[in-house]
């Protein structure tokens, strides 16, 4: 606060005034002239005289003192003189102030406007950042027409408002950091992946976004701070979506092959209509990703997945139930030739598996279901062989099941290889389903040597070409045992053991004789 030298004056001038006062009228005491240069010194301080017009006030101040010391002396006249001169220099001193005080408060509005301006006032605090404009266009009016006093206190309040603004669009950095330190985040994330060239470039032109940001925050520079925000999130949400569209591109063709795998795996016979479904909801997201609705399209392929899914357990459902029922089959079969009851523990247990089966299959666990059946099939191929063994009977094949699968002369067969907890299947045991004759297995593994890469280590599902054999001379038929002695024992494990001693290097060659005649073909 500035010390006002009035204060100086004013005390030992009412001590004189006062008591002259009450005194009566016999002293002419100059009363009202020096109250009015006291008023107007003190109206010198209000215009910032001591800044503008420092010698005139300092001046009228002099004067003012001289008069109350004329005062003490009596002298009446030279006291009221003085008081006049002071006030006419401090008039002296406001007259002069006031255009310059006017002037500068107005430079000093605009200058915070300006500032305000730079921190986005017109964004962050826009009621205020409005009324300082009003008010420094309502002041330079007034400047015009002299009205330097009001100009000034318009001026006042431009700056008050300006002030305002300026601390509101202040405590926006924190925030706008906040904004900047989400995009930052965002763009390590991104850079994790697998970029292509044009996404790098993306990334290269938001980091440059982001720097430029970071310094304009420092400098307090809202405003292009902000747009350089927006720039670099916007460039961001286009490098997002480029991605999203990406990713959507290749889950589109995921699916796809999906959809196209389970029409192989017989999804066709079971779940044509899911399928045919999943196909159209693949086609519309596509459409809507050529549209760049890219929620619409996740929201296809969402409902795509949901629908394949559906496709996949009723194909499950379909190949369990398929196979359940040509298990039951055998099994009533193989049931209905074992006339001496020697295999009713066997047949009994692969009707355990079955009842198993089929209660698996009513809870919707289709998968556990065909593993069911799958054991009881295995269960009841071993009962078949010793059927065979035993009446000379051989199982004709089954429409229902994979392994059924037995090679006439000339024709070429496929063979599923199947899973089996015992007996599993191998090449030898495969040679002999199908050609009834286990030493007969380098043909198949000649035959499908793409997909054998060891003979001992064969998968299930494997798909394997079955070559036929020559046409017999005379086409022999089993026929049920009438009595006679039984036929030969042609399990795997007799055939082998009977023919290893004439085994010899025939595996070798019969290798080699099936090689050339493959190449041969």
């Amino acid at each position: 606060m500035r010390n006002n030298p009035m204060k100086k004056i004013l005390l030992p001038l009412i001590s004189i005034l006062l008591p002259a006062f009450f005194a009566g009228c016999q002293l002419d005491v100059p009363i009202k002239a020096m109250v009015s240069a006291r008023s107007a010194i003190t109206r010198g301080y209000e215009v910032k005289a001591d800044t503008y017009a420092p010698e005139e006030l300092k001046s009228a101040e002099d004067k003012l003192y001289e008069s109350h010391s004329q005062l003490k002396k009596g002298d009446i006249d030279k006291a009221k003189s003085l008081a006049v001169d002071s006030k006419t220099d401090a008039d002296a001193a406001i007259e002069k102030s006031l255009p310059l005080l006017a002037r500068d408060t107005l430079a000093l509005a605009k200058q915070a406007y300006d500032q305000a301006e730079k921190l986005y006032a017109e964004k962050y605090a826009p009621e205020d950042f409005s009324r300082t404009a009003a008010l420094i266009t309502e002041s330079e009016n007034l400047m015009t027409q002299n009205m330097h006093w009001d100009s000034y206190l318009k001026s006042k309040e431009a700056l008050s408002a300006a002030n305002a603004a300026m601390t509101a669009s202040e405590s926006q950095i924190d925030a706008l950091r906040s904004e900047l330190d989400t995009i930052k985040t965002s763009l390590v994330e991104i850079k994790t992946k697998d970029l292509n060239k044009d996404a790098q470039d993306a990334v290269t032109d938001i980091e440059s976004f982001i720097s430029v940001a970071e310094n304009d925050l420092n400098e307090k520079d809202l405003k292009r701070a902000t747009a350089h925000i927006s720039e670099a999130s916007s460039k961001l949400d286009t490098l997002k979506n480029s991605m999203a569209a990406g990713d959507i591109k290749a889950r589109i063709g995921e699916l796809r092959d999906e959809t196209d795998a389970l029409k192989n795996e017989r999804g066709s016979d079971f779940a044509l209509k899911e399928i045919d479904g999943v196909t159209a909801l693949l086609n519309e997201a596509e459409t809507s990703l050529e549209q760049k609705n890219l929620d619409d399209s996740r929201q296809k392929i969402s409902d795509a997945e949901a629908m394949l899914k559906t496709a996949r357990e009723n194909t499950d459902r379909g190949i369990a139930t398929e196979k359940l029922e040509a298990v039951s089959r055998l099994r009533d079969d193989l049931a209905a030739r074992d006339k001496n009851k020697k295999f009713t523990d066997e047949i009994t247990g692969s009707g355990n598996l079955i009842t198993q089966s089929r209660e698996l299959l009513d809870q919707g666990a289709n998968n556990d279901s065909l593993q069911k059946s799958i054991e009881a099939e295995a269960l009841l191929n071993t009962v078949s062989v010793s059927l065979e063994k035993e009446y000379g009977i051989v199982r004709q094949p089954d429409q229902g099941t994979d392994t059924a699968v037995i090679a006439q002369p000339g024709e070429t067969q496929i063979y599923v290889v199947q899973y089996y907890k015992k007996d599993k299947d191998c090449l030898w045991r495969i040679a002999q389903k199908v050609y009834k004759d286990a030493r007969q297995w380098p043909r198949i593994y000649v035959a499908n040597k793409d997909q054998i890469k060891d003979p001992d280590l064969i998968f299930p599902g494997q798909k394997f070409v079955i070559p036929p054999l020559a046409v017999p001379e005379k086409k022999m038929e089993l026929k049920e045992d009438t009595g006679k002695e039984p036929a030969k024992d042609l399990t795997p494990e007799n055939t082998i053991d009977d023919d290893k001693a004439k085994e010899g290097d025939t595996e070798k060659d019969m290798i080699k004789e099936n090689e050339d005649t493959k190449e041969a073909q």
